[in-house]
């Protein structure tokens, strides 16, 4: 039973996971309805700061780490990899918090249109609570995107298929799992088990995770792009300048 709620309750991107450690303000949720409490509580900035630390090392770095000419280049002339990521991190930083706040819109389209305002309540309730935070956060600290990433280097149409995000899904629940402490997880459960709103919620899971692999689908803006290459190009000259300069 364990593996089961686990899996249904792994929710949002992992290339894209949702999870969280932060809180709204308390001013900010009694000014909000449940279904804007539930999204806050599933997807606040504090779990979108979180997501996107995790992205960018098991995304970002963790693909040009697997890419062999990228690796190659490294032993020459070392801080390639990290001085890639430094450059580009405050576009990718922007582009995520424009894509996360898409994700917010839907999320909350989706659970007004899917769950009672009692469920929607009882939900923010629980996931507001710091053992769910403490699974959720666990969740995307423990994200998988390796079948994506092989998925991204072999494919011809740089699209991560449903495929590789189920694979990568499971593969995160399993470490999810493994890295929590046996307390939790037991607590976890079976306070879930009984949770009136549960089998509603579970239900949305398959939708949640079609909203997570859309975000992880989703292009730059044409603005970030050129920004990104830009800080990418600069960044590459000045490296190999001084990786051939005279010593």
């Amino acid at each position: 039973m364990l593996p089961k709620l686990v899996n249904r309750l792994v929710i949002g991107p992992v290339c894209a996971i949702s999870a969280a450690i932060g809180l709204a303000s308390a001013a900010l949720a009694q000014e909000s309805d449940a279904y804007e409490r539930l999204v806050l509580a599933v997807a606040s900035d504090a779990i979108a700061e979180l997501v996107f630390e995790t992205e960018m090392q098991v995304g970002f770095v963790g693909a040009l780490k697997q890419d062999p000419n990228v690796m190659e280049t490294e032993a020459e002339c070392p801080g390639l990899v990290s001085g890639m990521t430094d450059a580009v991190m405050p576009v990718m930083r922007k582009s995520h918090a424009l894509d996360y706040d898409w994700y917010r819109g839907e999320l909350d389209t989706l659970f007004r249109a899917s769950m009672t305002k009692t469920e929607a309540a009882q939900a923010a309730e629980f996931f507001s609570s710091d053992l769910a935070q403490r699974f959720l956060a666990t969740a995307i600290r423990q994200s998988s995107a390796d079948n994506v990433i092989e998925d991204l280097m072999t494919n011809d149409s740089d699209v991560v298929t449903k495929e590789a995000y189920a694979a990568d899904k499971e593969e995160t629940v399993k470490r999810t799992m493994e890295a929590l402490a046996p307390e939790d997880l037991t607590e976890f459960t079976t306070r879930l088990a009984g949770a009136p709103w549960f089998a509603t919620f579970a239900g949305l899971n398959p939708r949640i995770n079609e909203l997570g692999l859309a975000m992880g689908n989703r292009d730059l803006t044409p603005e970030h792009d050129a920004e990104f290459e830009a800080a990418i190009n600069a960044f590459t000259q000045s490296h190999f300048e001084q990786c051939e300069a005279p010593e």
